[in-house]
């Protein structure tokens, strides 16, 4: 679960921005994406010995013009953990309701390396839904020097 903010900037820090889709799209006219249902599920595991903390924002996309970026959550995974963000808590970070479509970035932060992973689906809006494309994307962070 979310702890208290942490520092991170005054150190060399790995740095993961992984894509996010999530919601549903019924009116494909003037939408980003085709009409349907959208999934993320990002993947976080710890393969170092020691216990991680990490912080994870939510920077959402604007059609030509930035969105707004919403503040950090903190975890922390001891090693070999792994956890999952859905699209439940994507929302829940964004500060936006889960009937609303959402697209942006998760933005990770860790002074140790991670493992991430973006798992994307997506389906038809009839019920019952369909998966119909399903994708993993492992994510490779940026080391951020001070």
């Amino acid at each position: 679960m979310p702890q208290p903010e942490i520092d991170i900037l005054s150190k060399t820090f790995h740095e993961y921005a992984v894509k996010v889709l999530c919601g549903y799209i019924k009116e494909p006219k003037g939408a980003p994406l085709n009409a349907g249902a959208y999934y993320t599920a990002i993947n976080i595991h710890n393969p170092g010995p020691k216990e991680a903390k990490f912080r994870v924002k939510v920077a959402l996309a604007n059609p030509g013009q930035p969105g707004p970026v919403l503040g950090f959550q903190v975890f922390t995974l001891r090693a070999d953990e792994a956890l999952e963000l859905d699209c439940e808590l994507l929302h829940k970070f964004a500060e936006v309701p889960n009937d609303r479509f959402i697209k942006g970035f998760a933005v990770i932060q860790c002074v140790t390396r991670l493992d991430v992973v973006g798992v994307y689906t997506a389906g038809a809006l009839q019920s019952p839904f369909e998966v119909s494309t399903l994708h993993l994307e492992r994510v490779a962070g940026t080391l951020i020097k001070p």
